[in-house]
């Protein structure tokens, strides 16, 4: 699974622990919504890459 963080720190530090712990992306409040659809459809594009196109592994 991919996990995108948002968190309402933009603390360098929270943001590496993130990628650290993980998360696919990190988004920071208060976004716009743009952003977020781009780390979601960014997330689901490699995790298509991952299983193929019928999302088998």
């Amino acid at each position: 699974a991919k996990v995108i963080m948002i968190s309402g720190t933009a603390n360098e530090d929270v943001l590496k622990r993130s990628l650290a712990f993980g998360a696919h992306d990190f988004v920071t409040k208060p976004f716009e919504i743009s952003s977020l659809s781009r780390a979601l459809e960014t997330a689901l594009a490699m995790r298509r890459l991952e299983t193929g196109p019928t999302g088998a592994s």
